[in-house]
């Protein structure tokens, strides 16, 4: 799904680049449906907390995030996706006690700053260019390409999991 932000403004939002490891939680939900819960997370973040989503990509074990806001704390947005997706974890498991053990800890992710500059540029649908070849950047352009939760099916004129604002004339990472 993709959302086109018609909003022109010479103060272009910082864009914030957030890498969000999944916690022990994992353990208790498969591999696709995981991936599927997160982005319905993002999704309702989008669509009700004023979230502006750039770039993502989803993995079994991280959640890599390009963000731009004007307006919104990305801190109280980080609540409001950590809230839902607690409440459709517990759902999907259909135990309250999920619910009651993740908000006594409040932790489903850690997170920390993205630096990885050619992933920002693959998950934006730019190309990353070295020098020099290496595995590591052969590997991650595979993971992008071959991974449905990932931003970059947007950027190439697909429709991906999470609804994106997307204006590349404004995209500065």
């Amino acid at each position: 799904m993709q959302k086109k932000d018609s909003a022109k403004n010479d103060e272009s939002p910082k864009v914030i680049s957030v890498l969000l490891q999944i916690g022990d939680w994992k353990t208790l939900v498969p591999d696709e449906r995981r991936r599927l819960l997160i982005a319905i997370a993002l999704n309702h973040c989008v669509n009700n907390n004023d979230l502006n989503i750039v770039g993502y990509l989803i993995t079994s074990s991280e959640v890599y995030l390009l963000l731009r806001n004007k307006s919104v704390d990305y801190k109280e947005i980080m609540v409001h996706f950590n809230e839902f997706l607690i409440i459709e974890i517990a759902r999907y498991l259909k135990t309250p006690d999920f619910n009651a053990q993740i908000s006594e800890k409040r932790i489903l992710f850690s997170s920390h700053e993205l630096y990885n500059e050619n992933l920002k540029k693959l998950i934006t649908g730019r190309k990353a260019e070295i020098d020099f070849y290496t595995p590591q950047l052969l590997r991650l352009q595979n993971t992008i390409k071959y991974n449905i939760y990932c931003s970059a099916i947007d950027y190439s004129g697909g429709k991906s999991a999470v609804i994106l604002s997307i204006n590349n004339s404004e995209l500065k990472i």
